[in-house]
């Protein structure tokens, strides 16, 4: 069967990167599978990610008046002042676009073409009629994030899912939350498949270390913000447990100043980024999961799979990870940083939570084995 995913990058390291060079290096071993990104050629052999010899590479079209600074000036104008959706859906979706896509499709002769994420999964339904292949979107992140966050992702776009969407074979999204969601919206009946642990270890976190580890992109919406807040909190309490805050991004600047500001330099550590967060976890004995919204996160697969216990916001991510008191602590208050402390207080304060904690994370992580989530993909395919 040939198979095409459609991805906007498969560089860097994120968490659709990494489930998706997961996904596609499963399906190589029963597949012809090609990769289409905005990524040139010659950068594909820069991924973070060990990807199959096997895996084609092609970009996907592009729009060259979308790169023009004038259009991308005039469009955010436009978008501010029309409130006309078929007129904002020309400056988006232009229709030499969407021919572009039918023959891209159709020239690949695909039995399944997947579009990841809003943006391809939308541009997937606009065609689908079209295409000979079956079609599947695939969502990876929340309904709030995608269509409640101004100025983000599908962000007033959700008329556009309603009126496109049902063009789709299937539908795919991380939790039954957001399927509810999903389905009373846009009159589809999606499917839920969790994302996939990366990794299986016979080596576990020991649970000896008095340390946190927090990781992933340094971005808004992985709220570090209010962990260093609550860190601050925390350390006035606790003067011995210590935070690895590991990864790279936009706000790492704003984020090292505000931890020096506090005086925390010797309490929080920020390594960088890594290719192996495993090296993390055997050092760590509970994962801070502080994020403001998130799809299926890996990191907290991960954490399951090293045993280690989770402290997290209640976003609708989490509720098939991590039931509160089980695997980990759910805490009620979105970003509160004093509710937050208060949970890391709780959880380095008993060791017997923890190692309780430890065995029920070990155990929930076999709900999400590679082998059980791709059985369900191969059902779509047929």
């Amino acid at each position: 069967m040939k198979i095409c995913i459609c991805v906007g990058t498969i560089l860097g390291i994120g968490g659709i990167q990494r489930v998706i060079s997961l996904f596609a290096n499963e399906l190589a071993k029963r597949h012809e599978v090609t990769i289409s990104s905005f990524d040139t050629p010659e950068k594909i052999s820069n991924s973070s990610y060990k990807l199959d010899k096997n895996i084609n590479f092609v970009e996907f079209p592009k729009s060259k008046i979308a790169s023009n600074i004038l259009y991308r000036i005039m469009r955010k104008i436009l978008f501010k002042v029309v409130r006309n959706d078929k007129f904002l859906e020309r400056i988006d979706f232009p229709k030499f676009m969407r021919k572009r896509l039918v023959t891209f499709f159709n020239q690949g002769e695909y039995d399944v073409v997947i579009g990841v994420a809003w943006l391809h999964s939308l541009w997937l339904a606009m065609v689908a009629p079209e295409i000979k292949a079956r079609t599947i979107g695939w969502q990876h992140n929340s309904y709030d994030a995608y269509f409640c966050t101004p100025g983000r992702y599908a962000w007033k776009k959700d008329n556009l899912f309603r009126k496109y969407l049902p063009n789709l074979d299937e539908y795919v999204v991380l939790n039954e939350i957001t399927k509810e969601k999903i389905d009373a919206n846009f009159g589809i009946d999606s499917t839920v498949i969790y994302n996939p642990k990366s990794y299986v270890s016979k080596e576990k976190s020991d649970m000896e270390s008095k340390v946190f580890l927090a990781a992933g992109r340094m971005v808004y919406a992985k709220g570090f913000d209010t962990l260093v807040e609550a860190f601050r909190i925390f350390a006035q309490r606790n003067s011995d447990w210590k935070l690895l805050l590991v990864g790279d991004g936009e706000e790492l600047p704003t984020i090292k100043n505000k931890i020096k500001k506090y005086g925390l330099e010797k309490r929080i550590y920020t390594p960088g980024k890594t290719s192996d967060i495993k090296e993390y976890f055997l050092q760590s004995s509970v994962l801070l999961l502080p994020s403001r919204w998130e799809g299926m996160p890996m990191i907290v697969l991960e954490s399951l799979e090293m045993g280690c216990p989770i402290v997290a916001f209640d976003i609708d991510a989490m509720r098939p990870l991590v039931t509160n008191g089980m695997e980990g602590l759910i805490v009620k208050e979105k970003q509160d940083a004093n509710a937050y402390a208060q949970a890391m207080l709780k959880i380095a304060e008993s060791e017997d939570l923890r190692k309780q904690m430890h065995q029920a994370s070990i155990k929930k992580a076999n709900r999400f084995s590679v082998d059980k989530i791709m059985n369900e993909w191969e059902k779509l395919f047929k």
